[in-house]
């Protein structure tokens, strides 16, 4: 029982620093990759809308029902589990916020929109 508390406390722990270096992982995505996505985003941001609320809000059902109507692609985006450690952070500081923004989760969002294009 020990052994398997320690398993999870220590998954835990490397689950957020894992989390903590979003911007390692940035620099794992080739450059060519993140000009795509970013000059992807800026010629269809005017078809793009983003809707941002806290944990526990209803993001996930008003998701469900724009979905349902089939004139939009909707994509509900919950954090990275890894990342869930950051976003206190990013509450707090808006320019670390806008670069892991830049850097890294719209990369993710570019992902999304090429697959389901």
């Amino acid at each position: 029982m020990l052994c398997a508390q320690r398993r999870a406390r220590f998954k835990q722990r490397a689950n957020i620093l894992w989390g903590q270096a979003w911007w390692l992982r940035s620099h794992l995505v080739s450059q060519s990759i993140k000009d795509h996505a970013h000059t992807f985003l800026s010629e269809n941001q005017n078809e793009m809308v983003f809707i941002m609320a806290s944990g526990r809000s209803g993001t996930q059902l008003l998701s469900d029902l724009l979905d349902s109507s089939g004139k939009a692609k909707v994509f509900h985006e919950p954090n990275f589990w890894e990342d869930v450690g950051t976003m206190d952070t990013f509450r707090r500081n808006t320019e670390l916020a806008e670069r892991y923004w830049k850097d890294f989760r719209s990369l993710e969002v570019y992902k999304r929109s090429i697959v389901s294009g």
